[in-house]
């Protein structure tokens, strides 16, 4: 009886690792395509800010956050 139960364990142990290296070692992350569309937004003051405006003079962080 204690062999199966170590050949099961085996098995779920193995089940587990396939489905993390599957789920988080092959999924690709994000890649960087080019640089990024030009678009348009308002600052708390109302003044309106183009991407555009940076571009060459500063280094850029978008951070898109988001509460629910």
């Amino acid at each position: 009886m204690g062999n199966r139960r170590s050949w099961v364990l085996a098995g779920v142990l193995l089940a587990l690792v396939a489905a993390f290296v599957t789920t988080y070692a092959v999924s690709p992350g994000p890649r960087a395509s080019g640089p990024a569309p030009d678009f348009t937004g308002m600052t708390v003051d109302g003044q309106t800010i183009r991407l555009a405006d940076f571009k060459g003079n500063y280094a850029v962080l978008l951070n898109f956050f988001s509460a629910y």
